[in-house]
């Protein structure tokens, strides 16, 4: 995705803020630089579901 002259990874969406938030913190310790986005969406059609990687 791009992210101004960068790019940026989608790592996952969550319903839950507590729980977005503990994955960032999870992510941030890995050095992985991590920002939050809140975004209202709608759905229509089918969800590509992957399982998290090691």
């Amino acid at each position: 995705m791009p992210l101004g002259k960068s790019l940026a990874i989608y790592v996952g969406s969550f319903t839950d803020s507590e729980r977005a938030q503990r994955y960032a913190d999870e992510l941030a310790k890995k050095g992985v630089n991590v920002l939050p986005i809140t975004s209202d969406i709608e759905l229509d059609g089918r969800m590509l579901i992957v399982a998290q990687g090691a």
